[in-house]
């Protein structure tokens, strides 16, 4: 989806301002195409995992939201509904686009095929009703699909560092996740070999 930059031409912003605006654009922008659906739609090439964290896959951050997590963490947690919202209105060139799965993948109708996804989010996040919503969604297609909630962290832990217990807490589950990539190759080579031994044996026979 284009980013519409023309919204913010004449509106007196310094350079800061608009680098800001095209910044959360593109954002917004790599939370859509990360889940895939873009990928899928286009046929191109989709990598064989995803991981995403704390992810903004919903499209309205108002009382209206039909997540909690809007409402019980929406304010005093560094992220903040209204922020959220106000990230949405510069995305979007029009109202419609609220309804769009690749500007909310959330709402898609079809999420058969993607890719194996480990999904992680935060206790007191805003994001969180809606990233565990997409996994079960997600799940519930078909798609292998691992979620995590880190408990008592907030939206945007991963810039505290590796020191942090949240972020160790995460990457033991991300590397574990990757890691059964690996171990499935080696047990998919395992069954190749014991398969072709059989063959030699079976022709051996004959």
């Amino acid at each position: 989806m284009p980013i519409n930059t023309e919204q913010y031409k004449n509106q007196g912003l310094s350079g800061q301002d608009r680098k800001a605006i095209v910044e959360a654009n593109l954002k917004r922008l790599d939370y859509a195409e990360g889940n895939g659906l873009l990928s899928k739609a286009k046929k191109e090439l989709l990598p064989g995992k995803q991981i995403l964290i704390y992810p903004a896959v919903n499209s309205c951050y108002t009382e209206k939201s039909p997540y909690k997590s809007v409402k019980t963490n929406g304010t005093g947690y560094l992220l903040t509904s209204v922020k959220m919202e106000d990230y949405v209105i510069l995305y979007q060139r029009t109202e419609e686009d609220r309804k769009n799965p690749y500007f909310a993948p959330v709402l898609a109708e079809n999420l058969q095929g993607l890719p194996d996804t480990l999904v992680l989010t935060a206790q007191y996040d805003p994001l969180r009703d809606e990233g565990e919503d997409y996994a079960k969604k997600l799940k519930r297609a078909g798609n292998l699909v691992e979620h995590h909630r880190i408990k008592g962290a907030l939206h945007g832990y991963f810039a505290l560092g590796i020191e942090h217990l949240y972020v160790q807490e995460s990457f033991q589950y991300m590397n574990a996740f990757l890691r059964k990539e690996k171990q499935q190759k080696n047990a998919d080579e395992e069954l190749e070999n014991i398969a072709a031994v059989k063959k030699q044996l079976t022709h051996g026979k004959a």
